[in-house]
């Protein structure tokens, strides 16, 4: 079993909101709360390209 977290930078896409958006939403809203950003918020970061986005991931999951 490989443990290993790893960094991706992740292109500005629609696509990438559906393959990474929830998740980011669940960890965003687990730490900071009432006071995380919207859904709508982080989806329109998603797809900004002036927005550089990096995820922590697994194998299974994003983490971070």
């Amino acid at each position: 079993m490989n443990n290993s977290i790893i960094a991706q930078f992740i292109p500005p896409s629609p696509s990438n909101w559906e393959i990474f958006g929830k998740q980011l939403y669940t960890i965003e809203q687990s730490v900071f709360g009432r006071k995380s950003f919207n859904e709508e918020m982080m989806a329109s970061d998603i797809n900004d390209p002036a927005v550089k986005l990096a995820v922590l991931k697994d194998e299974e999951a994003v983490k971070g």
